[in-house]
């Protein structure tokens, strides 16, 4: 079994799916949003602060909104520097045998922990995890009972909501699921 588990929601909408996709597939790396220049978790809070106001997401906010939801944002992606190698990650929506946004999910296994680096053309999407590419499996929502169970947790908001979420020790029955779908994949 893997060491941890992990959903990590990323963008929504074809053209950033399509990106993460291609990102997954080529260069075996997932990637997430809320990731332009200058936002690298490594560097802090205040550094992302800096590089979330800079770059400018909504105009219309005040500097105090945008730092308190850097500072949200922040929370939540921070997570990422907990995800190490061993650890299988599940991106919801994603498929790798489809391209575009549907009822599919994504499972793979971290080969290095986070690093930084936006997408050229999209000063996005810069928070990365590398992963085994022989370690990527795609899943149908409603492929079969196990995939059902996966997509019940990620169509619920609480408490895999957020862009990265760990699946609890806990819930050694979902971390179960995850291994048993794995199992049927590779056979």
């Amino acid at each position: 079994m893997a060491k941890d588990y992990w959903f990590n929601r990323t963008a929504y909408g074809d053209a950033y799916l399509n990106y993460v996709r291609r990102w997954l597939i080529e260069k075996h790396q997932t990637c997430n949003g809320w990731g332009g220049e200058g936002m690298d978790l490594l560097k802090g809070l205040n550094a992302f602060v800096k590089g979330y106001i800079a770059k400018g997401w909504d105009p219309n906010e005040n500097y105090d909104s945008w730092r308190i939801g850097a500072q949200r944002r922040f929370k939540v992606l921070k997570k990422f520097l907990n995800v190490k190698p061993g650890d299988r990650v599940i991106i919801p929506r994603l498929s790798v045998d489809t391209p575009g946004e549907g009822s599919h999910f994504t499972i793979c296994t971290v080969v290095k922990g986070y690093s930084f680096a936006p997408i050229p053309e999209l000063n996005d999407m810069g928070h990365h995890l590398d992963v085994d590419p022989s370690s990527i499996v795609s899943f149908g929502y409603w492929e079969n009972d196990l995939t059902e169970q996966i997509a019940e947790k990620i169509n619920a908001k609480y408490p895999y909501g957020a862009a990265v979420s760990r699946i609890g020790n806990t819930n050694a029955y979902l971390r179960g699921v995850i291994e048993q779908l794995i199992s049927l994949k590779k056979n």
